[in-house]
């Protein structure tokens, strides 16, 4: 969200969330599927559709990362459908605005809440749990 929720949350923290909600075979790219914001920052997703250099430019990069991590290219479907539902919850859980465009998504949340962790628990975790995941 770009900074607008309630308290600090990181991007660390929702590759953390997304990774515990998809398949064990998928942990890896739950965990790395937001990495190209380490290079390009955090473009929110009205505007990204509305940048089709920048989509490019994610997409080329997500295509190294994978190659980096040998994570299998492209990124399977289950992934997304798992930071969609993140992203809801987080919505529910860590924002006080309504943004119609989250409601309009109509995918289930997750069935536990988000609560956020400061910056150095975030990366601690990230970190703990990438290097679990083969990923360094």
């Amino acid at each position: 969200f770009n900074g607008a929720t309630k308290e600090f949350y990181s991007v660390a923290q929702h590759c953390c969330v997304v990774s515990e909600i998809v398949p064990d075979e998928h942990k890896a790219w739950g965990l790395m599927h937001d990495a190209t914001e380490a290079y390009l920052g955090d473009v929110v997703t009205q505007l990204k559709h509305l940048l089709p250099f920048y989509k490019t430019m994610e997409d080329n990069l997500m295509f190294a990362i994978s190659k980096r991590f040998n994570l299998p290219w492209p990124m399977p479907k289950v992934v997304k459908e798992a930071d969609l539902r993140a992203l809801v919850t987080e919505k529910r859980d860590l924002l006080e605005v309504d943004l119609p465009w989250v409601r309009a998504l109509y995918v289930p949340e997750i069935p536990w809440k988000i609560f956020p962790d400061p910056p150095i628990v975030a990366e601690s975790k990230f970190l703990l749990y990438a290097e679990s995941l083969g990923i360094t």
